[in-house]
């Protein structure tokens, strides 16, 4: 009678043992002929019929207000949702009148409950119906306007384990306000948090969409954030000359629109990619240019990762007394905010003070692995990560295992150095962070070359080599151009490695990376030692040392360079 349908023969049956008479109206409504039609391209035209007939038996039997509720779930993703979010989108302040709600729509088989999880669901066709009903009763706007608004607070509460949790109820919310247009860009503003730290690439997407709406309306200061914050994805993506066009084209608007905190935190991010490209002198510029912007306007943690930002530039200048000394005034403020009670800071100041605190723990950790003080850097290393992890940082969290794994490599712990690298492989893949996986995989083909796997290093470094030119890192591409002579050197091709020594000190000395430049004349004086060309092979030592000396560099390892 019914096809033999799972769903139909569960509401059917849910149906009847309410009342058995309803299997008659089944029947009643299959002769009646077609209904809504809704269903015919989902399941075929000879089984649209017995859905559609038990769907509106069902419906029937409830009263006007559950027959409003269940319409109302139709706003939800087929993906978990739980009572809060119900009561939310039903515009219901008693958390009772919900639970024997949604009691009364799992007893008729129009939602299902997962005990162990606490939560709901709706089979996709049950949800397509609810629509259908929802745009014929006008409803349809007002509801997902609910939804949306409640997983807005849902992401703007920082709650980053909930957040994921909804994630697929969030991108529901994104294409509900996305049919109002006003709202996408307070909607992005609050998932851009949770966004950043753990799916880029959806981000940058949404960003996007945001900026082409704020366009339309022609609002400039959330044109000119909106500016700024793609150009942040594609700096964190690698992609620097994109980020820097986004970026300036930002700034002008946030001057002309004198919007001054996001003034100050563009010119701070276009620090950072001039940072990346060795371009020191502009870097320190802008960096300065944004803390004079935040201690102006009073903007404190603003102040904090300006501080860090200066801190760390120095760093990539050697100058690591100066540099500890920015970065203890950054964890200063950082520590005011995150050491604070409850009541005292605001909940969204206080994550950011914690993301800045793991930041600054990061990089003093890289200040003293440069000098040698491995212990300490250990230290601070595992406090970031601690840090990172509670406040659901993937990319933080990423590079500092690919941090701690450089210290075991340092150690000869090679079994330790490869379990941290790819824990933090499978991070950055899993958030598509390029420049990172390009990283940790050129390091898991140094762990591999020590092991003496030779062929599975080689195959590493070629992956880390293709991400760092695609997204055209040209340091980083040094980098792994050393590592694979490296690996050549190891395996007595000494004209290969030589080969590849010279191109990634073309790279270095291109683009101004000093310490890059002494590292590979270092490694190459080694290959032209092995070839017998001794005058070259002691020039290129001579050189390398000069290099170590002017950068007040311990060793000729450099392997601060390593760690991110």
């Amino acid at each position: 009678m019914i096809g033999y349908l799972p769903l139909a023969l569960e509401i059917a049956a849910a149906s009847a043992r309410r009342r058995p008479d309803n299997l008659v109206r089944v029947v009643d409504k299959l002769s009646s002929g077609p209904m809504f039609g809704v269903l015919k391209r989902r399941v075929g035209e000879p089984r649209q019929k017995e859905v559609e007939a038990t769907l509106a038996v069902s419906y029937d039997e409830l009263n006007a207000e559950m027959q409003r509720r269940f319409r109302a779930l139709g706003a939800f993703a087929l993906a978990p949702f739980d009572a809060t979010a119900v009561a939310a989108v039903w515009s219901e302040q008693d958390t009772n009148i919900v639970a024997e709600a949604l009691d009364d729509l799992e007893a008729l088989a129009l939602v299902s409950y997962a005990e162990e999880s606490n939560v709901y669901r709706q089979h996709d066709l049950l949800r397509e119906y609810a629509l259908v009903l929802l745009e014929r009763e006008g409803e349809l706007a007002t509801v997902r306007g609910r939804h949306a608004a409640y997983y807005q607070a849902l992401a703007e509460s920082g709650d980053w384990r909930a957040t994921e949790f909804a994630f697929e109820q969030l991108r529901q919310g994104w294409e509900n306000v996305k049919e109002s247009g006003s709202a996408v860009y307070d909607y992005f503003q609050a998932v851009k948090p949770f966004l950043e730290r753990r799916r880029w690439a959806e981000c940058l997407e949404r960003g996007r969409d945001a900026l082409g709406w704020v366009r339309q309306v022609e609002n400039h200061k959330a044109e000119g954030r909106l500016l700024s914050d793609i150009g942040y994805i594609h700096w964190k993506e690698a992609y620097y000359t994109e980020a820097l066009r986004f970026l300036l084209e930002g700034l002008a608007i946030l001057q002309e629109t004198k919007y001054q905190l996001q003034e100050a935190v563009c010119l701070n991010r276009i620090g950072l990619v001039y940072r990346e490209q060795n371009r020191w002198t502009e870097a320190l510029d802008y960096f300065e240019r944004s803390l004079t912007i935040h201690q102006q306007i009073g903007s404190e943690l603003g102040e904090g990762y300006a501080l860090h930002n200066i801190g760390l530039a120095l760093f990539y200048q050697s100058q690591l007394d100066e540099a500890l000394a920015h970065l203890r005034r950054s964890l200063d403020i950082f520590d005011k905010f995150v050491g604070a009670s409850v009541r005292a800071v605001d909940h969204e100041d206080r994550v950011q003070a914690q993301e800045g605190k793991a930041l600054v723990l990061n990089t003093m950790g890289r200040v003293y692995f440069a000098r040698q003080q491995y212990d300490e850097a250990m230290d601070l290393w595992q406090r970031s990560l601690a840090m990172a992890w509670e406040i659901g940082d993937r990319a933080g969290e990423s590079g500092t295992l690919h941090n701690v794994g450089c210290i075991y490599l340092t150690r000869g712990e090679l079994d330790k150095a490869l379990e941290c690298f790819q824990d933090s492989l499978a991070v950055s893949q899993g958030i598509g962070h390029r420049r990172a996986e390009g990283r940790v995989l050129n390091a898991i083909g140094e762990v591999s070359c020590l092991l003496g796997q030779y062929q599975e290093a080689l195959t590493y470094c070629q992956q880390a080599l293709a991400i760092h030119r695609e997204t055209g890192d040209r340091k980083e591409e040094a980098i792994v151009l050393v590592n694979i002579g490296q690996i050549c050197f190891a395996q007595g091709a000494w004209d290969q490695a030589l080969n590849h020594f010279q191109c990634g000190l073309s790279i270095a000395q291109e683009i101004g990376d000093r310490l890059g430049e002494g590292i590979v004349l270092s490694n190459a004086s080694s290959a032209y030692e092995k070839i017998g060309r001794l005058p070259e092979a002691e020039a290129a030592r001579e050189q390398a040392a000069a290099i170590f000396k002017q950068l007040d560099i311990p060793t000729q390892e450099g392997l601060q360079q390593l760690v991110y």
